[in-house]
């Protein structure tokens, strides 16, 4: 009878130990079923912002125009090297236009031209007009280099990661880490962006669905996430030390149990 009582208890135990509440997991938690959020970040067009590069490609309507203007792009590609991350790709950082610290890109022939601050379609307009003064029927496309945003701590795949598409959430940026540890604080979730010379810093709740509604839902580039890890890892319980205590556990529950069954079958 004893050992049952014992084997129960450690049951328990090794239940308990294995289990992490849902309410710490879970993400976007809410009491309605179905509900629609509103975030005006999304509706923003992105602003450009110093050491952003920038794909720049110029055409002409007529074809006799376009190698010249062509080999004068291309000549001036390749000066990635002047900026900072700004989310970059390999291909944008060889061929691509590095918005430097005033502000600007500089384009041949045309000279600089004011970026940081503007939409991508304003900058398009304006390098478009600059390119109209010396070549007509000209039509300007800018791209971004994308959305670099780096992910610490307690993430499957940490690193830094590049999107290219203006718009990218702090879930999407989850998934491509490989979503977090099964030790990851989801309710203190810290993020680090850069405003000018400044750094903002701000810890995000991801079991509350008011994330999503949240201005910082959506990344800017070169933001940093970082995953806390939960009491139990930052008290020095690791991985390996709750998977060694779990085995030690299962261990000796199926010894009692062994011994249970052996004393039922002597009794007989």
């Amino acid at each position: 009878m004893r050992t049952k009582k014992i084997l129960l208890l450690l049951s328990a135990v090794l239940l308990l130990a294995s289990c992490i509440s849902n309410k710490k997991i879970v993400y976007l938690q809410s009491q309605a079923r179905d509900a629609k959020y509103h975030n005006e970040n999304f509706t923003r067009q992105y602003k450009i912002k110093p050491h952003d590069l920038l794909s720049v490609q110029v055409t002409s309507l007529y074809p006799e125009n376009n190698e010249i203007l062509a080999q004068l792009i291309q000549q001036g590609t390749g000066n990635g090297n002047i900026g900072g991350g700004g989310g970059s790709g390999g291909y944008f950082y060889i061929n691509g236009y590095a918005v430097d610290d005033s502000g600007q890109v500089k384009i041949p022939m045309i000279g600089e031209v004011p970026a940081a601050g503007k939409t991508i379609h304003e900058v398009e307009g304006e390098i478009e007009q600059k390119f109209n003064q010396y070549y007509d029927g000209i039509t300007v496309v800018v791209k971004l280099g994308g959305i670099q945003v780096s992910m610490l701590g307690e993430f499957n795949r940490p690193g830094t990661i590049n999107f290219f598409q203006p718009n990218v959430t702090i879930l999407q940026a989850i998934a491509r880490a490989g979503d977090f540890t099964e030790l990851a604080n989801r309710k203190e979730v810290l993020i680090l962006r850069t405003q000018g010379n400044e750094i903002d810093r701000h810890t995000l709740d991801l079991t509350s669905d008011s994330l999503l509604e949240s201005p910082y839902y959506y990344l800017q580039a070169d933001d940093v996430i970082y995953a806390k890890p939960l009491k139990a890892q930052q008290y020095g319980i690791s991985r390996n030390a709750l998977q060694y205590t779990l085995t030690i556990l299962s261990f000796i529950s199926s010894t009692l149990l062994i011994i249970s069954l052996v004393g039922g079958f002597s009794k007989k």
